[in-house]
């Protein structure tokens, strides 16, 4: 099934995991609620781990390790990592479980040229449509981007993220 191209990176995230960009959920949580089953749940959970860099190419999944981190039973986490598999995000490790799976170069070249095309046409609807409230946000996460250099690799990389979440709010486009 097609999905419609998306203009930021938080959705295209989405579109390439096929997750919802939002801040990790608290370890052994998973975030429940607002009429969500549980087995999607435990997906989303598992995508924003993968995301925020908790489980790294070659690490193994075991289905009975991540229910009982995320408390639920093993049958929403049999759903979950069946559709990370059936998405190429893991891969079966020999009857031991599930791998995270190492993105070939092939992929990560075809990732980088479609995300400068996106991001260059977010920063385009940005700047014709941001308001000053947001300018200013992107202005304050440029200074801690000063401050910060080259000394907390973590911090970086969430501060990279915002900036570029928040050219994507800016941009006011909704795919």
């Amino acid at each position: 099934k097609l999905r419609k191209p998306h203009l930021c990176m938080g959705r295209m995230r989405f579109l390439l995991r096929g997750c919802m960009t939002r801040r990790p959920a608290k370890a052994g949580s998973i975030a429940r609620g607002a009429g969500v089953a549980l087995g999607e749940a435990v997906f989303r959970s598992l995508c924003e781990a993968l995301q925020a860099g908790s489980y790294r190419a070659g690490d193994r999944l075991r289905e009975e390790e991540v229910a009982q981190r995320l408390k639920v039973s093993r049958t929403p986490v049999r759903e979950a990592l069946g559709r990370l598999a059936a998405r190429g995000f893991v891969e079966p490790a020999g009857g031991r479980g599930l791998i995270v799976r190492n993105l070939d170069i092939s992929e990560v070249l075809e990732l980088y040229a479609m995300r400068e095309i996106m991001e260059g046409a977010a920063g385009r609807l940005a700047a014709e449509h941001a308001a000053s409230t947001e300018i200013e946000a992107l202005r304050e996460i440029e200074q801690a981007f000063v401050e910060d250099s080259l000394t907390d690799a973590a911090e970086m990389a969430r501060l990279n993220r915002a900036f570029h979440e928040a050219i994507c709010r800016a941009a006011r486009n909704r795919y």
